[in-house]
């Protein structure tokens, strides 16, 4: 129930995918590939948890997986912390906040931590301006774990800039501007 009246709203999104490879050759001789699992559950309009990861049928292994809760105060100002499993390579605490300074700029910062190595893995702070048609973006990155400092710029046409959770989105970590809460667009 809304202010304004009744209306549909999602409470969990459940996506499962699983590849299937017609040449076995092409996944290491197997025929299916690894079980995608996305979920998105939302508690209210601020608080929600996403989570993804893969399943790999034949080591009986998750590869890769996040969990996060994000939340969203104000449509202005979103948060969220998390935690990432990288079989065989690291598992890591991260978190990130995006503030949207008005209607076309926002500012993102987003860190990851490997406390099992005690080392930072990832730090990145963008400035994105979101435009009609295209978001532009201009940040800062440090890769710790690959001994690298860089300076982007990245342009992404405004029809992927999109609010709802897909493992297809989520880089290293999931960026919470792609949370279920309209605050990309």
């Amino acid at each position: 129930h809304r202010a304004h009246g009744t209306e549909v709203d999602t409470f969990i999104d459940l996506e499962l995918e699983v590849p299937y490879f017609p040449n076995p050759r092409d996944n290491r001789g197997e025929v299916w590939g690894n079980l995608d699992v996305d979920l998105l559950i939302k508690f209210s309009d601020a608080l929600q948890l996403i989570t993804d990861f893969e399943v790999d049928w034949y080591g009986h292994d998750i590869e890769v997986g996040n969990v996060a809760v994000g939340y969203t105060p104000s449509r202005d100002f979103q948060t969220f912390a998390g935690f990432r499993h990288f079989h065989d390579e690291y598992d890591a605490v991260f978190a990130q906040a995006n503030w949207r300074v008005d209607e076309k700029w926002m500012l993102t910062v987003e860190s990851s931590y490997d406390f099992l190595r005690s080392r930072g893995i990832d730090h990145r702070f963008g400035v994105s301006h979101i435009g009609a048609e295209w978001v532009f973006e201009l940040g800062l990155k440090a890769d710790v774990g690959e001994d690298d400092f860089s300076v982007f710029i990245s342009f992404e046409p405004r029809m992927f800039f999109d609010p709802a959770p897909r493992s297809r989105h989520i880089r290293s970590e999931p960026r919470l501007h792609y949370l279920g809460t309209g605050f990309g667009k």
